[in-house]
């Protein structure tokens, strides 16, 4: 399975089975911490009981973030 210690930024991981997928935005940074434990060797990623697949690479910038946009309050919300 894609675990967190071996992912790098700007890597895609899709599941074949729904289409979810997502992109590395930020390395693990703890693996050397948590390397005791075997916390990042412990699992991976996964979706419908399958694993994650290496699809391809992006740019490392998440998209849908600019400053230009502005959160609302989502309506009923009472906010």
């Amino acid at each position: 399975m894609a675990r967190c210690d071996q992912m790098k930024v700007g890597e895609i991981y899709v599941c074949e089975q729904c289409g979810f997928e997502f992109q590395v935005l930020k390395e693990c940074v703890h693996q050397d911490e948590m390397k005791h434990d075997g916390s990042c060797h412990e699992a991976g990623f996964g979706c419908c009981g399958e694993e994650m697949k290496l699809k391809g690479h992006g740019t490392g910038e998440a998209r849908g973030t600019s400053p230009q946009w502005v959160t609302q309050p989502a309506m009923g919300s009472g906010a």
